[in-house]
């Protein structure tokens, strides 16, 4: 039945089923979230039958758009939950983690055997969340009841829980209909606190005052929203590969190409960024509290800052503004926790999966974390007065930002390494040593102090 129904809807706007399938479920979800928190608002209702309702419907979102392959996504939230139960609290996060990038790496070598070089949206969208999920509660259980106090950081004592939560709770934290077909993903402590309330309670010290409304951010996010998925409409003939790799084309024919090509290509993931934010907005998860000035902060769903990706001054300003809930979880589980920037980078690659693309693509990302930190180092303070000087510092920092996210995101949407060094090749490999060699010849600031 459901089929039918999206294949119907598939013919009529002529856009491909899977697509067709998330955009309905994402525009569904939005009203099912206000129903939740105006008919099961925490005030009357049990915890237990908001996170019944939460992951019944998230379970009937993932049948609907995957059948059978959503029990691939059940057994793999039930191994995790065996692991919280069975395995002791001074290892479980570690365990927890080598588990669940093994889920993840199974499900991706599906995907390439099943649709190689393809972009059908499958049950890895999913299961690439789950891997956080999952991760973020052993984490935060052995955060609470194997570390010290005085070991912990300010935001792993917020996140920290001190018991196991029930199979419910670990099923809707993990299913729920708002998150879980593109995100974001939150911290386990956050969740519960918005099924029970607490995220209002505490931000008003349990005063008795009017609940903040969510519909300026929720309408805001979803005529954003709205905005990205008419550029998708739009522009879909402009995500064609040949746009990049044409033989024929003049270089500033190609970089124009490359520019739209970014754009259009981006599109839906701004669109799936803003429609789940809306969701968790209109549902009260996306709720966080007061400003210092009092006004009503709603950005735990945040996951895109525009102006931070788009017109960032340096590449760790445009690489935190991009998909930044999983930035965060990075940070949380491997940067806070003694990774490098490589290995984080190497995680977040195998996390994407095994496309050449995603490799070179994450590499460069370090790459240019590095070369942007020494440059501001060398550079920045040479060039703050005058005011002009500094205008153009800072103009030029963001346009070689911007040239820098286009190729780092045309490597990673070209996949196969036959696609990358064609494209490559028509631009002399250029972007790709002007990075390697600025990262690795620039002096750092170690090497500066030790010179002097």
């Amino acid at each position: 039945m459901f089929d039918i129904f999206f294949e119907y809807l598939s013919d009529l706007f002529s856009f491909p089923v899977d697509r067709v399938r998330y955009v309905t479920l994402f525009l569904v979800s939005f009203p099912l979230a206000s129903l939740l928190r105006i008919v099961l608002h925490y005030s009357y209702t049990s915890p237990t039958i908001r996170h019944t309702v939460s992951a019944l419907l998230g379970l009937l979102f993932g049948w609907m758009c995957f059948q059978w392959q959503v029990f691939y996504l059940i057994g793999f939230v039930s191994v995790g939950y065996i692991l919280l139960i069975t395995l002791p609290p001074t290892i479980v996060q570690r365990y927890s983690m080598i588990y669940a990038l093994i889920g993840i790496s199974t499900g991706h070598i599906y995907r390439l055997i099943t649709d190689y070089g393809g972009y059908t949206l499958d049950f890895t969208g999913p299961l690439m969340l789950l891997v956080q999920r999952v991760s973020y509660v052993a984490y935060a259980y052995h955060d609470g009841v194997a570390r010290d106090e005085k070991d912990l950081s300010d935001d792993q004592k917020k996140l920290k829980i001190s018991s196991i939560p029930s199979l419910l709770e670990y099923f809707s934290y993990n299913f729920s209909f708002m998150t879980f077909l593109a995100g974001p993903t939150v911290a386990y402590k956050n969740y519960d606190d918005f099924i029970t309330g607490a995220n209002f309670t505490q931000a008003t010290n349990n005063k008795s005052t009017t609940e903040p409304s969510p519909l300026i951010p929720t309408l805001k996010t979803f005529l954003l929203s709205m905005t990205a998925l008419s550029i998708v409409a739009i522009g879909s003939s402009w995500t064609d590969t040949s746009l990049l790799l044409d033989p024929s084309l003049q270089l500033p024919r190609r970089l124009f190409n490359t520019l739209l090509f970014c754009i259009v290509t981006r599109s839906p993931y701004y669109f799936s960024f803003l429609i789940t934010e809306t969701a968790c907005n209109a549902g009260g998860l996306g709720f966080t509290g007061y400003d210092k000035e009092g006004r009503e902060v709603w950005d735990l769903a945040k996951s895109i800052n525009f102006k931070g990706y788009e017109f960032g001054a340096n590449p760790r300003e445009m690489i935190m503004s991009w998909n930044m809930k999983t930035a965060l979880w990075i940070r949380r589980v491997f940067y806070e926790r003694g990774a490098s920037v490589i290995q984080a980078n190497v995680v977040s690659a195998l996390w994407h999966g095994f496309y050449p693309g995603y490799y070179l693509s994450f590499t460069m990302v370090a790459f240019g974390s590095i070369t942007g930190r020494k440059l501001r180092y060398l550079l920045w303070h040479r060039f703050q007065s005058p005011r002009y000087v500094k205008i153009l510092y800072d103009i030029s920092s963001t346009v070689s930002t911007v040239l820098f996210r286009e190729f780092i995101q045309v490597t990673f949407l070209l996949l196969t390494i036959e696609n990358i060094l064609t494209y490559w090749r028509h631009l002399y490999f250029a972007p790709f040593f002007i990075l390697l060699f600025t990262a690795l010849v620039l002096p750092d600031k170690k090497r500066q102090k030790k010179s002097e």
